[in-house]
């Protein structure tokens, strides 16, 4: 038996199971349907790999788009008329924001061909590809102005997403916003003189325009809703953006001479991913519910909609023909694909899968590699993959399982559990590799280690001769292990910052349901911290240790909440009828992931700034997500994605948020 303790299984049963598989909460056995035809779409590509991002050339004979065909992301262009694809860039680990120069001559994009994304351009033919935008800051979303002479970007240099330019002539890039929250889009006007954007630092969200000769900002929304996101209409007479009215987001249309905003979407549900129509007569947009997102168009002369696609699978990325008679844009079930709409027939093409199961990712503190536990072929092993090079060594190569492993705060080590006629033990072994050593041995067993932050100790529940599930602490430059509590049932352990103090979950003798309590690192007087009639779970604690982060369960519905370390009243900070679970906070404390399935059958990964922002979420829907990790410096996350098999998936937040 694996003694890897679920949470929801503990909480929804009341301590009386254990988790005998790696599973994620409330999973369903799904079954891999494939569909050869439908009415939903025509298949663009019929290739192995995952194709995203599809941008047609100015004069519509060619679409770039970004693939992982050969293993990692690389811009392809296709000629539209014979079929031909060619490659333009050589595979990376990232790239994105694909931008077609006005001429049709140059793509600008975004890779992390160093360690962070710059900005480069490339010929459409694949030649004098050049770094022309490196800042010491994450850089994205590069823009053409209309002459094609500039490109504006977004940069978070100095701490904040702004917006950036550089002029192609020659020059340094030039920061064109000094908001002190973040933008969040921002669109050139057709003329080339202003630059639509958007901010919080009212408090709300809002629409501003920035005049590129002088500098001078004019705000064009300050109702009392949310408003972000703008856009201007091909002939530069109008813009777009969204207004959050009750809980919804729907699109809104300004004009900017003469004339009141007016929504011309009032739909129950969310919209998003809007592109004007070359002519400007149509919006096309994508609006989603908790099951499914679907593609409409909305006429702007009598507000008349669409809708396009209508089924079970997702849609994004959208984009124009610049003749106005297609949409492109990609689909995804399974697994992600290209697809176009052609306003008559359309077709569905099925997706690749992988043969293997990754779980228990975990990042060193420098960020340059990724461990993780392999199951193949009935067995698991330990590996360790190079970012920078994406190679994977195995690092345990044991008959026996392995998992659970957990990177030393100085990265040099991994402990980890394994499993031996049927006992976990803890073990450590080099993250370069080397001789594994044996750290706890214990006859019953000995699982979920924890190191200190300080690198010093070793946390684990291990399994006393009575059959008890206790929490210990040993020293890692020698000493016997140390039996800290007496609970009789004890999961999960949270170190304090500065690794003196357990937080543990346990249950107690007037109350069965799952508290917190702590306990010093070396054993002595044990205190309760929550008193409630729900479950409650420590899951972390915030940067100045003031804070607790909790999962809570009233029977029903998990949520996310807070309290004093020291004790005191909870707070709940998502809440929802739905399972929101394993929140994670990331370095620096400014923003907090979370698994939840509000969005529909699967658990999907969310975030949401500390600020007060409502949860966004960030992964697709077609899998359940678990076992997040933030990086060191918090841009990206690497999580476990489990569907018909479980792969590893790794998010660009300055991307999604």
């Amino acid at each position: 038996m694996k003694f890897k303790i679920s949470l929801l299984c503990m909480l929804a049963l009341a301590f009386s199971c254990k988790q005998e598989q790696k599973s994620t909460p409330a999973e369903e056995e799904t079954t891999e349907v494939s569909i050869t035809e439908t009415d939903q779409g025509e298949g663009l590509f019929d290739e192995e790999g995952i194709e995203t991002n599809p941008e047609y050339s100015p004069d519509g004979n060619f679409l770039a788009y970004i693939s992982d065909k050969e293993g990692k992301r690389a811009i392809f262009k296709k000629n539209l008329e014979t079929g031909e694809t060619i490659r333009l860039t050589e595979p990376v680990n990232w790239l994105g924001n694909l931008s077609w120069s006005p001429d049709g001559t140059k793509i600008a994009f975004s890779s992390d061909e160093g360690a962070i994304p710059d900005i480069f351009i490339v010929n459409s033919d694949g030649s004098e590809k050049k770094r022309i935008v490196d800042l010491e800051g994450l850089e994205f979303n590069p823009k053409w102005s209309p002459d094609g002479s500039k490109i504006a970007f977004n940069s978070n240099k100095g701490g904040t997403m702004n917006v950036w330019m550089i002029d192609l002539n020659g020059g340094e890039p030039l920061q064109l916003t000094e908001v002190s929250t973040r933008v969040n889009r921002f669109s050139w006007s057709p003329d080339g003189t202003s630059i639509l954007f958007d901010s919080k630092d009212g408090g709300d969200w809002n629409v501003h325009m920035l005049n590129i000769a002088d500098g001078t900002i004019t705000t064009l929304t300050q109702s009392s809703e949310d408003e972000n996101r703008p856009s201007w209409s091909p002939d530069g007479n109008q813009i777009s953006y969204y207004s959050k009215k009750d809980s919804v987001w729907n699109l809104v249309i300004q004009p900017l001479r003469a004339g009141e905003p007016r929504f011309i979407t009032s739909l129950e549900r969310n919209v998003f991913g809007e592109q004007w129509s070359p002519k400007g007569d149509q919006i096309a947009f994508i609006s989603h519910d908790e099951e499914n997102r679907d593609i409409w168009t909305v006429r702007l002369t009598d507000g008349n909609l669409t809708r396009l696609t209508d089924d079970m699978e997702e849609e994004y990325d959208l984009t124009w023909s610049p003749d106005g008679n297609t949409i492109v844009y990609r689909k995804q079930s399974s697994d992600e694909n290209l697809y176009k709409y052609t306003l008559a027939d359309n077709q569905l093409s099925p997706l690749t899968t992988t043969a293997n199961d990754e779980f228990d990712a975990q990042l060193t503190p420098a960020g340059d590699k990724l461990v993780f536990t392999r199951e193949e072929n009935g067995r698991e092993d330990l590996m360790v993959m190079s970012l920078e090079s994406e190679d994977i060594q195995t690092l345990v190569d044991t008959e026996d399982d392995v998992y659970d492993p957990q990177i030393s705060p100085d990265g040099s080590q991994v402990a980890y559990v394994k499993i031996s006629g049927n006992i976990p033990n803890v073990w450590v072994v080099p993250i370069d590799g080397g001789q594994s050593v044996q750290l706890t041995a214990s006859l019953k067993g000995a699982f979920y280690p924890r190191w200190s932050p300080d690198g010093n100790y070793m946390a684990y529940i291990g399994v006393t001769p009575d059959g008890h599930e206790e929490l210990f602490t040993v020293e890692m430059n020698g000493g016997l292990p140390i039996k800290i509590t007496n609970a009789r049932m004890v999961f999960g352990a949270v170190w304090s910052n500065d690794s003196s103090t357990l937080y543990y979950n346990t249950g107690s003798a007037e109350n069965s349901k799952s508290q917190v309590w702590k306990v010093p690192r070396n054993g002595g007087i044990t205190t309760q911290l929550s008193t409630t009639d729900d479950y409650v779970v420590v899951e972390g604690v915030s940067d100045d240790g003031s804070t607790l982060y909790l999962t809570l369960h009233n029977g029903e519905a998990f949520n996310i909440g807070t309290m004093p370390a020291s004790g005191g009243p909870i707070s709940t900070l998502v809440g929802s009828p739905h399972w929101d679970v394993d929140p994670l906070l990331s370095p620096g404390g400014e923003k907090l992931a979370f698994a939840s399935n509000r969005g529909g059958a699967f658990f999907d990964l969310y975030l949401m700034h500390m600020e007060g922002e409502s949860p966004v979420k960030v992964t697709d829907g077609t899998g359940n997500i678990s076992e997040h990790v933030w990086s060191e410096d918090g841009n990206f996350i690497v999580f476990t994605k489990q569907n018909i098999s479980a792969d590893l998936n790794a998010i660009n937040l300055s991307a999604s948020l």
